[in-house]
């Protein structure tokens, strides 16, 4: 017994061991990575100019050190991605990045953090008067029990949703819904596959009746679960897909304004953004839609689906609630005033401010937001209390955002990304301009699958800022294309929290993520790729290049 409890207890530390070492292996490599580039950029002096003082030189390789080191830790996953994101403020200050001119800690709340707090808000004020769930129950209770219509009916209660909250908490709760959706279905499929028996002596009729029953209720269940795995896929991917429409939609969008105005200085409206982005995230939806009705054997069988029962739970809800009004009333003029704060067709009310500049979205959002604290809630209370919430704020992402602004900073501070920018123009002047946009576009999609799609777009964004600048071209006409493509992250569980959250319901695989999220990439990069050159280069006036 001694012996075999010594085994046990070694087999036990053996395993812990194991995982240990496995965790640690990325981040050794990601060291590793970082160390050889060093010394390869050394060697080669590929960043600097024979006549550049040693100060800017070991700023670009800073610069460069860590970001590396950054992304190889992003990908493996350890530390966690919010404590990675503290290194540029840790690391770069040390090597004299991040001085007189600019302070990189300074990034990590700028006016793109405060639009994601108000968001953050109003998306909290919606989840706790129940609006939310609300909302959904009536969109689905109106649609007809066809599933073809009622699975297009969840994807689009999902995109609309994520196009104002974030991704993550709107698949927390459209997952639920779907799972709740499966169990009414459930019982309706066993209540009419029971068996009906009328005396004893039909015994053997009834016998066969009732093997007769359990086959057709275990068809018609194997049915039901490959329906819902299409619907939880569903949800999953319009969350995604929905955030697009929107500048504050997701975290991808929200680094692209901050990237994008701390190096240009400029920023594209609410009203510009939607114009262009609306459409790409209904072309996408659609498309996501029909390749779940035809890839992997459509939808089954399932006939119809219980929309009486939905009716019946929408009833008990009862009439709609004070602090629902106000919270659809708030919303509704958030968005009116980030539509009409600087329209894309001429003068907004910002125009009546002493400084129209000054009066941001940020402003908009937290000016309809504040009310929230004050207006009285189901329980006494207000209707946001900041000891619930607090809580629940997304720390990591606050930082992420942060981090994205602050490399933007010092990769442009250094005179890095002119000279990367440099480094990849040979690359460009042998290939058409449609050619390499594409070729950023994909690698932005690819690397998005892997690691966050925040800090993708914190890496890439001022490399092809640089670029541009250095094929004398719209910084825009790289980085936007290559923002957008860093919300395509389809195809495996960790891409994005809504695939993982999709995952935990135990309707899908990472074998069905890949077989639905492969194609959906592919088609989202030619469409987000279209769209940019059909509408949003010519409606921020540039030339396309194409």
């Amino acid at each position: 017994c001694l012996s075999f409890s010594t085994m046990t207890a070694l087999s036990a530390l053996w395993s812990s061991a194991k995982g240990a070492l496995w965790s640690w292996l990325g981040v050794l490599s990601a060291i590793a990575v970082t160390i050889i580039i060093y010394a390869l950029v050394r060697t080669f002096d590929t960043f600097c100019s024979p006549d550049e003082s040693d100060a800017n030189c070991r700023a670009k390789h800073a610069v460069l050190n860590c970001t590396v080191l950054m992304a190889g830790l992003w990908v493996a996953g350890k530390p966690h991605s919010a404590v990675v994101a503290l290194f540029p403020v840790i690391f770069l200050p040390m090597m004299g990045v991040g001085g007189h001119h600019y302070r990189l800690e300074d990034q990590y709340f700028n006016k793109v953090n405060f639009i994601l707090l108000g968001s953050f808000l109003l998306a909290f004020a919606i989840e706790e008067v129940g609006l939310h769930h609300r909302l959904a129950l009536k969109l689905l209770s109106m649609v007809p029990g066809d599933p073809k219509m009622v699975l297009l009916a969840m994807m689009l209660i999902s995109a609309a949703l994520s196009a104002f909250m974030s991704n993550t908490a709107t698949a927390s709760l459209m997952c639920p819904l779907a799972s709740s959706l499966y169990e009414e279905m459930k019982e309706v499929t066993s209540e009419r596959q029971e068996p009906r028996s009328d005396s004893d002596s039909q015994g053997s009729v009834s016998t066969d009746s009732e093997t007769s029953s359990n086959k057709t209720e275990r068809t018609e269940m194997a049915a039901l679960d490959h329906m819902f795995k299409k619907m939880v896929l569903g949800v999953a991917y319009s969350c995604t897909i929905g955030g697009v429409s929107t500048k504050t939609g997701t975290g991808t969008n929200l680094a692209f304004t901050s990237i994008y105005g701390n190096l240009t200085g400029n920023t594209i409206g609410f009203g510009y953004w939607i114009l262009f982005g609306l459409p790409i995230s209904a072309t996408m939806l659609f498309i996501a839609w029909l390749l779940l009705l035809t890839l992997g054997g459509g939808l089954g069988s399932v006939q119809r689906f219980p929309t009486q029962a939905l009716r019946q739970r929408y009833e008990k809800l009862g009439a709609t609630t004070r602090q629902e009004l106000t919270v659809a009333a708030i919303c509704l003029l958030t968005v009116l005033g980030w539509f009409f704060r600087a329209p894309a067709w001429g003068y907004g009310y910002s125009e009546l401010f002493p400084d129209p500049d000054a009066f941001t979205d940020a402003t908009v959002v937290l000016a309809a937001t504040l009310p929230l604290f004050f207006i009285p809630g189901k329980e006494g209370g207000a209707i946001l209390q900041w000891s619930k919430i607090q809580g629940k704020m997304p720390m990591g992402l606050f930082l992420l955002i942060g981090a994205g602004s602050a490399i933007s900073h010092a990769f442009d501070e250094s005179g890095l990304s002119l000279k990367i920018g440099d480094q990849m123009k040979s690359a460009a002047d042998n290939l058409p301009m449609v050619l390499f946009q594409l070729a950023c576009m994909l690698m932005a999609a690819l690397m998005s699958q892997a690691t966050s799609d925040v800090a993708v777009a914190n890496i890439l964004l001022p490399i092809t800022y640089g670029v541009a600048l250095s094929m004398e071209v719209d910084p825009l006409l790289l980085m936007l294309p290559v923002g957008l493509a860093c919300s395509l992250p389809f195809m495996l569980v960790v891409s994005t929290p809504p695939n993982a959250i999709a995952f935990q319901t135990g309707f899908i695989t990472q074998r069905d993520l890949l077989c639905f999220g492969a194609p959906l990439t592919l088609c989202g990069l030619f469409v987000t790729f279209a769209f940019c050159f059909l509408i949003a280069f010519k409606l921020l006036d540039i030339d396309g290049g194409a």
